[in-house]
């Protein structure tokens, strides 16, 4: 499935849930959401890891892309973060 499929079928799953009485098939439905999301997570972590890596490997062997992406990590630092903002 595209992402934004799942997307589609998640935005369902929640607007169902919404409705349902507390029963099993509430509760299976909420499993599947949490295993939706979990899929999702690991489908765009990877992404982000594997273009950070390529990203890398340009700046490793361009020395005027080192140069930029060294400049903006100078503003930002050696920081690890809990909190992401879209940008």
């Amino acid at each position: 499935m595209k992402l934004s499929e799942v997307k589609t079928s998640l935005i369902v799953a929640l607007m169902k849930s919404t409705t349902m009485q507390p029963s099993k098939s509430l509760l299976k439905l909420d499993k599947d959401i949490t295993n939706q999301l979990n899929i999702v997570t690991k489908f765009l972590g990877d992404k982000f890891l594997n273009e950070c890596l390529e990203q890398a490997e340009i700046c490793l062997n361009d020395n005027e892309k080192f140069d930029e992406i060294y400049l903006k990590f100078k503003k930002v630092g050696n920081q690890f973060s809990t909190q992401i903002e879209e940008g």
